[in-house]
């Protein structure tokens, strides 16, 4: 059965792969005809699956950019853009252009993106190129460590490369390897998703359980079922729900798809995740949520870095104390983000600097 998927997969692609060149190739000719003499922002490798954790990157990347260069165009292309026609992608990408990663946790030996990425840093080596903040995870496997020290020589070697990271593991590998002969052009920068705020309050009715089902997963199903249990035994209804969310393959932001995404966070009681972006979307509607971490420990890392201080989102201790941690967070009431959203936005601003100079 898996075989047979892979096939169909590999003849669609196939099947596919003219015309998506076609329309990558006209796009960029509309562009290059269309570029005045300043220079421009292209953001890279933007979604173009159903994660709304990702679309909500792109969200707030757009807003950073707007709000800190109102006149720059910002051009997008997609993560499906760059697969199937990358060369041309990047062909009407001039010297003078300013050329952004999107961030997340794409890279790394997880997914398939890092090799495009590595690709585009190679090929724009006399471009400034910025990594808005990631996560980077390479497993000990031989196929890692080849990935690891393949990223390290490309970015080491790029003359104008800026990487941000949202979490100290990823930090440290970008500090001891990526960019170790230029510490100054390496921060440590909340998830940029952060950089929203969100005013708007709902009715709050019942409790959200959005749990990973991928590799990512460690959550122990048990467990699940024991919050479930006691949630019902409180007389709290609950809803299982996900940031995935069908779009577009040709789709650059997903708008509608995270604005629905956070009007259903901001109108539960509790949110119970284990998805990064779960405990974003739950800090920025002021919603109660009980965190669990995922296998790249990246949930725990941004919650200990930036989220800790904020007293309605909690951090999974252990079974024992569930009773207690439901409890109190079921009891919270009216949270804004307002504050802490402020205090968060001073942190990218030796970013807006490094794209002045």
């Amino acid at each position: 059965m898996m075989i047979t998927r892979l096939l169909l997969h590999k003849v669609k692609i196939l099947i596919y792969k003219p015309y998506a060149r076609f329309r990558i190739l006209r796009k960029m000719r509309r562009i290059s005809k269309s570029l005045s003499g300043e220079s421009v922002f292209f953001l890279l490798n933007t979604p173009s699956h159903g994660n709304l954790g990702d679309h909500f990157i792109t969200c707030a990347e757009r807003s950073f950019l707007n709000e800190n260069w109102a006149s720059k165009r910002i051009i997008y292309i997609t993560s499906s853009e760059l697969f199937y026609g990358l060369k041309q992608c990047i062909s009407k990408i001039r010297s003078k252009d300013v050329v952004f990663i999107t961030g997340g946790g794409f890279l790394g030996s997880l997914y398939t993106d890092e090799s495009r990425i590595t690709k585009i840093v190679q090929r724009l080596s006399h471009n400034k190129i910025v990594f808005f903040p990631q996560s980077v995870f390479y497993d000990e496997s031989k196929k890692g460590i080849v990935m690891r020290e393949k990223a390290a020589s490309v970015y080491r070697s790029h003359p104008l490369l800026f990487f941000s990271s949202r979490d100290l593991s990823t930090f440290e590998l970008v500090n001891t390897s990526f960019l170790s002969n230029n510490l100054h052009r390496s921060l440590l920068l909340p998830d940029i998703a952060l950089y929203l705020d969100y005013q708007r309050h709902n009715d709050r009715q019942k409790v959200l359980f959005c749990i990973r089902k991928d590799d990512e997963s460690i959550i122990n199903y048990q467990t699940i079922e024991i919050l479930k249990h006691n949630l019902i035994s409180k007389g709290f209804t609950y809803s299982d729900i996900d940031t995935y969310h069908p779009c577009p393959i040709s789709a650059v932001i997903d708008t509608n798809g995270v604005n629905n995404k956070l009007k259903e966070f901001s109108s539960a009681i509790l949110v119970i995740t284990d998805r990064l972006h779960g405990m974003i979307f739950s800090a920025i509607t002021g919603t109660p949520a009980l965190v669990f971490d995922n296998l790249t420990k990246k949930n725990s890392q941004v919650y200990n870095l930036w989220l800790n201080q904020i007293p309605y989102i909690r951090f999974f201790r252990d079974i024992d104390n569930i009773d207690n941690d439901l409890d109190e967070l079921l009891s919270s009431h009216h949270y804004s983000y307002s504050h802490y959203c402020d205090s968060i936005r001073k942190y990218f601003k030796p970013l807006i600097h490094f794209i002045d100079e």
